[in-house]
């Protein structure tokens, strides 16, 4: 017998373009599957309970054209949730019940102005990245194996896990330009530098020329696994 739920969630989103880009991509993925209190479930072979997610989030805001000041921000947000939970009796010759969670995130921003000429020589790059990933195996009800194993498992896996920044500056810069549109910006940058953890950031400008190049990137990421069965509230048997 089978129980098993399965949840994917694929987003994409490429902003490419515009000197002022602001990509905001979102991607969850939830699966639940429960035996009930009331539920007695008999099987003349094995049972196998399952909740999965696949959960994919690719993110990109880069800026292609010439401007005073080119800002690419992107904000990645996903969240991953497995579930399986046994309240009721499960009684079969082996009982396997697990949880997985498989993960692929990147949010990457790219604020380059590289036009060879004029008065365009600000690039920013700000990349924000929050994830999180739990997968749950709990029993509180009744498990008996009459000729096997009882098996309880949770994993999270990400297969990647990135949050990238990068700006290039290859221009002359109008100095007025430049304080008009573009340093208030990296003023109310400063909070968010203070916070850079587990991430990459990359700034250039031409040494031959002057330019203002700045990159953040800033990422949250958490994966738990639980499995467990809560002391006197279920019983196990094998």
């Amino acid at each position: 017998m089978t129980l098993a739920s399965q949840a994917n969630s694929d987003t994409k989103v490429d902003l490419v373009g515009a000197p002022d880009n602001v990509a905001y991509g979102e991607s969850n993925a939830t699966a639940n599957t429960i035996v009930g209190s009331s539920a007695v479930i008999t099987a003349k072979g094995s049972f196998d309970m399952s909740a999965k997610t696949k959960d994919d989030l690719e993110l990109l805001s880069q800026t292609a054209i010439s401007s005073p000041a080119n800002v690419a921000v992107s904000f990645g947000k996903a969240a991953s949730t497995s579930n399986a939970e046994v309240d009721g009796s499960v009684t079969a010759e082996e009982i396997k019940v697990e949880t997985e969670n498989e993960n692929k995130f990147a949010t990457e921003a790219k604020g380059f102005n590289n036009t060879g000429g004029g008065t365009s020589a600000g690039g920013v790059g700000v990349a924000l990245g929050f994830y999180q990933s739990n997968a749950t195996t709990s029993v509180a009800g009744d498990l008996t194996a009459e000729t096997g194993n009882v098996e309880l498992s949770s994993s999270t896996t990400n297969e990647e896990n990135a949050t990238r920044s990068e700006s290039e500056v290859t221009d002359k810069t109008d100095m007025g330009a430049i304080e008009n549109s573009f340093v208030p910006f990296l003023t109310n940058l400063d909070k968010l530098i203070n916070k850079i953890s587990g991430s990459e950031t990359k700034s250039e400008a031409n040494p031959n020329q002057f330019g203002l190049a700045a990159s953040v990137s800033y990422m949250s990421s958490s994966n738990t696994a639980s499995t467990g069965a809560p002391s006197g509230r279920s019983a196990l048997s094998a």
